[in-house]
C-alpha cells in the first residue's frame, strides 16, 4: 500500500514538473504575479516591437502590477489574427494591418502607436539598371507586395512625383520573394520595408541605390485590442505606463537596448543598427495617425482592394483608455 502511494505522488510530481516545464517556465520567465489576471499580448518579431521585450526584460509590466505574457508571432498579420481569433488579449501591428481589418471589425480599437519610422519602406534599384531618378520609373518594372504597405507606398512616391502609376508595371511578390526578384532582373525596382533593404545591401553592398523617398510613408507599429472592457480595458494604463518608460530607456540607452534586442530576436548588432535611427520611440494617438489611416482607406477602396464604400470611424476606434498624456494633438474634426 505505502508503494502504490509513493508511486502515485510520484506520478504526481511528475506531472507537475512537466506542467511547469510548458507553462510555470514561460511564466517565471516573464516574472508574472500570478495572482494577478495574465494578460496575452502577440507581439511581432520585429525591432519595431523593442519596447515590448526591453519592458519584459525590465520588469516594467511587472512594477505595474500586471502579469504579462508576449506571445510571439511572425508579423502584424498574424498578430492581428490571434487576436481575432481570441487567442491573446492585445496585438501589435502596422497602422496598415489595422486598416484593412477595420473594415470587417469595427470592435477593433487602435490603443496607441509606440514607434514610427519615415525610412522603412525604401524604393530600391541596382547600379546600372536604368533607374537614377524617380522620372526613369516609367516603362520599368516595380516589386511590391500586394495590397499592403509597399502598394501604398510606391502609389504615394509615383502620385507625389506627378507620375502616371499605369506606365509603371507592378509585380507582386511575397516579402521573403523581392530580393530574389531584384537579383535576378525579374523587376527593375523593389519598394520594400526592412529588414529587405538591409539584406539586399549586404548581398552586394556596392550595387544598390535607393531612391529619394523619405517622409513619402509614415509606418507606425502599434498597440491593437479588441474591443474594451473586463481585464482588458483595466490593464491598458499599466501597459502604456509601461511602455513609456521602455521607451525612455530605448531613447538613453541606444547600445544596450540594440545589444538585448539582438539578443532576443537573433540578428547581429549590425543589422539592427541598420535602421535603428530611422525609429522613432513614443507614445502617440492624434491627428497625423488619423489622417494617415484615412488616406490608406481610400487609396484601399480607389484601388479595390477591400470591400466596402465608406471609410471606417477611424475616430470612433481609437481607445478611449485614459494614459499618460497620449494624445500628441488634439482630435479635431477635419
Amino acid at each position: 500500500m505505502i508503494k502504490v502511494a509513493t508511486t502515485l505522488l510520484g506520478i504526481t510530481l511528475l506531472a507537475a514538473l512537466l506542467w511547469w516545464l510548458v507553462n510555470g517556465r514561460a511564466i517565471g520567465a516573464f516574472n508574472l504575479d500570478t495572482s494577478e489576471p495574465v494578460i496575452r499580448i502577440a507581439v511581432s518579431q520585429t525591432p519595431l516591437s523593442s519596447p515590448f521585450f526591453i519592458a519584459k526584460n525590465k520588469r516594467l509590466f511587472s512594477q505595474q502590477q500586471l502579469a504579462v505574457v508576449l506571445v510571439p508571432c511572425f508579423g502584424g498579420h498574424k498578430c492581428m489574427e490571434m487576436l481575432l481569433n481570441h487567442e491573446v488579449d492585445f496585438a501589435t501591428a502596422s497602422e496598415t494591418v489595422f486598416m484593412f481589418n477595420s473594415f470587417k471589425q469595427p470592435d477593433l480599437r487602435l490603443i496607441s502607436s509606440f514607434v514610427e519610422s519615415d525610412n522603412d519602406v525604401k524604393l530600391l534599384t541596382l547600379s546600372g539598371g536604368g533607374i537614377a531618378s524617380l522620372d526613369q520609373l516609367e516603362g520599368k518594372k516595380v516589386g511590391v507586395i500586394k495590397a499592403s504597405a509597399s502598394e501604398f507606398f510606391l502609389d504615394s512616391l509615383l502620385i507625389l512625383n506627378g507620375i502616371d502609376s499605369s506606365l509603371v508595371e507592378r509585380k507582386y511578390y511575397k516579402p521573403a520573394q523581392l530580393v530574389e526578384a531584384l537579383l535576378l532582373t525579374e523587376v527593375d525596382a523593389i519598394a520594400a520595408w526592412e529588414p529587405y533593404g538591409y539584406e539586399l545591401t549586404n548581398t552586394v553592398p556596392e550595387q544598390v541605390v535607393q531612391l529619394p523617398s523619405r517622409g513619402v510613408y509614415n509606418l507606425s507599429f502599434n498597440l491593437i485590442g479588441l474591443g474594451e472592457k473586463g481585464k482588458q480595458a483595466e490593464s491598458i494604463p499599466g501597459i502604456l505606463a509601461a511602455l513609456e518608460q521602455a521607451n525612455l530607456y530605448l531613447i538613453t540607452h541606444p547600445k544596450q537596448s540594440q545589444t538585448l534586442v539582438s539578443e532576443i530576436l537573433g540578428i547581429s548588432f549590425r543589422q539592427l543598427n541598420w535602421s535603428w535611427q530611422d525609429y522613432l520611440f513614443r507614445l502617440s494617438l492624434g491627428n497625423a495617425l488619423l489622417s494617415n489611416l484615412h488616406a490608406q482607406a481610400r487609396w484601399a477602396l480607389d484601388r479595390q482592394l477591400i470591400m466596402g464604400s465608406e471609410v471606417p470611424d477611424f475616430r470612433a476606434m481609437f481607445s478611449k483608455g485614459k494614459s499618460l498624456a497620449l494624445i500628441d494633438e488634439p482630435l479635431e474634426e477635419r
